[in-house]
């Protein structure tokens, strides 16, 4: 996984991204299972719901003043880490992250293949319009086969769209170098955080870390929460 290969994959998708800005892909305009705009827009108002009146700034979801700093570190075609989306994540949105006790900051790798680094890079690219966790929602609820290469650039550019991306700034974003430095940035962090496997929470607080993975119940992030801030949730 070098910087080369990442810059390779986001040069071959210019192309295909120069001809999905504003329209729907055909279902056989890429190698693999397609998965058209549609596909992702049903869940559309569920996560506007979840999401909305929230403060989001690149991949950071939340006020940023809150004593809490939540990291998740996803694959966006790990399975786990969808169902994390659907059962572990709202009610860490809802009872910590709206109400301002954390705020909660995505980060993406790529363990599972190479179109789980076109996800990533999608995802940054997204958050360059503070739309990634639209993008990372829509993403997770949605995922095709873990086995198959479903995460082309004309997918990840009609999640894009489904999470109300202006496309043309989401294109530029996503063949530029700054969505590639912040995803080995990530990488790097991961290895600093000794991330062995995806969903991973880091959790951060003035009294110190906690991490954990996997599918939790929502006590294991109060429990961590009394360990970084002694703050009883």
């Amino acid at each position: 996984m070098s910087r080369n290969m990442i810059i390779a994959i986001v040069a071959a998708a210019v192309v295909v991204i120069g001809v999905v800005i504003g329209i729907q892909v055909s279902n056989n305009s890429s190698s693999g299972q397609s998965l058209p705009l549609s596909h992702f827009t049903a869940d559309v108002p569920a996560v506007n719901a979840l999401l909305k009146g929230i403060p989001q700034s690149g991949q950071v979801l939340g006020k940023p003043n809150a004593k809490i700093t939540i990291d998740e570190y996803i694959d966006y075609k790990c399975p786990i880490c969808g169902q994390a989306s659907k059962t572990v994540v709202p009610p860490v949105i809802t009872r910590y992250v709206r109400t301002g006790l954390a705020k909660i900051e995505i980060r993406p790798l790529a363990f599972i293949g190479p179109d789980s680094q076109t996800g990533a890079l999608g995802g940054l690219a997204a958050g360059q319009q503070n739309r990634m966790w639209y993008y990372s929602e829509l993403d997770l609820r949605n995922q095709g086969s873990e086995k198959e290469k479903w995460l082309t650039p004309a997918v990840a550019a009609e999640i894009a769209q489904a999470a109300g991306c202006n496309m043309a700034a989401w294109n530029d974003a996503f063949k530029g170098q700054e969505a590639v430095n912040s995803f080995f940035t990530i990488q790097n962090q991961a290895q600093t955080d000794a991330v062995s496997g995806t969903p991973t929470f880091v959790v951060h607080g003035p009294k110190g870390t906690d991490s954990f993975s996997g599918l939790v119940p929502i006590s294991r992030f109060s429990q961590a929460f009394l360990t970084v801030a002694g703050i009883k949730a």
